[in-house]
């Protein structure tokens, strides 16, 4: 497994600050580890003190290692009114997806809305995240 490390500082108005360290997986580019710990703690670490302690946050383990796959979506949506019609065509695009798919609720694009025919149309995203082969 390849991985991409990013250790910062974070300010604070106290004068002492916190260093965050994540850890990025190559393949899935999901940040799964943060941890963070205090400047002086920090100090102490790089310089050879073992077992310090840090808060730890974990996100999206059950997609480390594997590929995210996109594919567009385009469909037919009702008249409706303007304010109404992100929500419907979220709505519609959930419909579109099976098989482990996930709609995207993004439809603030100028291409997210058109006609065609005469009939109105959204267009969005779906992802899904499978195996590597």
């Amino acid at each position: 497994m390849k991985g991409k490390i990013t250790i910062s500082r974070q300010s604070s108005n106290k004068g002492n600050g916190i260093i965050s360290i994540q850890i990025k997986d190559e393949l899935s580019s999901i940040e799964f580890v943060e941890a963070k710990i205090s400047l002086a703690d920090f100090a102490e670490a790089i310089t050879g003190l073992a077992y310090i302690d840090c808060d730890i946050s974990v996100n999206g383990l059950d997609k480390v290692g594997m590929q995210i796959e996109r594919k567009t979506l385009e469909f037919e949506i009702p008249e409706t009114t303007y304010s109404e019609r992100k929500d419907i065509a979220y709505d519609e695009a959930k419909k579109l997806c099976d098989d482990g798919w996930i709609a995207s609720s993004y439809f603030s694009s100028q291409s997210s809305f058109f006609q065609k025919d005469g009939k109105n149309f959204a267009r969005t995203s779906a992802s899904r995240w499978v195996e590597v082969k």
